[in-house]
């Protein structure tokens, strides 16, 4: 299962590689840095997740996340955040998120869907 990840932090980038590469079966598709970027790249990639960090750049997660469903894209979204309120996640969810993350201490229930996915989609 191929998984790209979008996040402005290059060492958030960095965890969410070292974390992914724990599961077997899943293979890192690619990163960016910003909206631009990861439009592009995930149309020449299609994974099968995304992870999107709810504050990229140029026009925030949610701008992303509606362009990406606009266009039919149809990968399953993963929403991480620094930000974990509940009208912020009630956004994303309504938005077309599957998931929805804090960054800083949900880790492990981000590795636990990841797994599900995969085991989901191997159905």
């Amino acid at each position: 299962m191929k998984v790209f990840s979008a996040d402005r932090s290059p060492s958030i980038l960095e965890r969410l590689d070292s974390l992914l590469s724990e599961i077997p079966g899943v293979e890192i598709a690619g990163h960016a840095g910003d909206g631009e970027e990861a439009i592009a790249l995930i149309r020449a990639c299609e994974p099968e997740v995304v992870i999107l960090d709810s504050s990229l750049p140029p026009e925030g997660g949610l701008g992303l996340l509606r362009k990406l469903r606009s266009k039919g894209s149809t990968p399953v979204i993963i929403v991480i955040t620094s930000s974990p309120t509940l009208q912020y996640r009630t956004k994303f969810h309504e938005a077309g998120a599957a998931y929805f993350f804090d960054k800083s201490r949900e880790q492990n229930e981000l590795v636990q869907a990841i797994v599900a996915i995969k085991e989901e989609l191997a159905c």
